[in-house]
């Protein structure tokens, strides 16, 4: 009987770190997920003001012509 109550006790034991371990796989996908959405926000930033001042100096260029 002592050897099933230690077997329980380990069973117990394995099941609540297994718990713990996928509470913390989860956070972690949390938090990798939230930082990719925030750097493909910062790309987008980058690539508007990429193509602003690739239409300031195509507007500057052209203005240069007409004059």
């Amino acid at each position: 009987m002592d050897h099933a109550t230690i077997l329980l006790a380990q069973y117990h034991e394995l099941f609540t770190h297994s718990l713990e371990d996928n509470q913390h796989y989860h956070a972690e996908e949390k938090q990798f997920v939230s930082k990719l959405n925030e750097l493909k926000r910062q790309k987008e930033k980058l690539e508007e003001k990429i193509m602003d001042q690739y239409r300031k100096l195509d507007s500057t260029s052209s203005k240069k012509y007409v004059n």
